[in-house]
């Protein structure tokens, strides 16, 4: 496995991503609103952990744009599962749901 840093990377087109992201299958570019959107939900996160400590994890609804380029396509994400790995560090975790044909507009 390689180790994941967070420094600014080059993609393939040439556009520069700050930090980790997954851009999932059929998804071919990272938008500004996309980092917005993550950035929202990872300082709500950062929020909750430092408000009660004691936490370990918690499960909660996506935030709107949230992981987008990360959903597969046909899937949509139903929420999120937060797991804080040490202090400062956490992990989001999505949780996808299948839509089937009959449910795609």
């Amino acid at each position: 496995m390689g180790k994941a840093s967070n420094r600014k990377r080059a993609r393939k087109d040439g556009a520069k991503i700050e930090g980790y992201s997954l851009i999932g299958p059929g998804v071919t570019t990272y938008t500004a609103e996309d980092g917005a959107a993550d950035l929202v939900a990872i300082e709500k996160d950062r929020a909750r952990f430092h408000a009660a400590p004691w936490l370990v994890s918690y499960e909660r609804a996506p935030e709107p744009g949230e992981l987008r380029a990360a959903t597969p396509p046909g899937c949509d994400l139903v929420s999120v599962h937060v797991v804080k790995v040490l202090p400062g560090v956490r992990h989001r975790i999505p949780i996808f749901r299948s839509i089937g044909k009959h449910e795609v507009n």
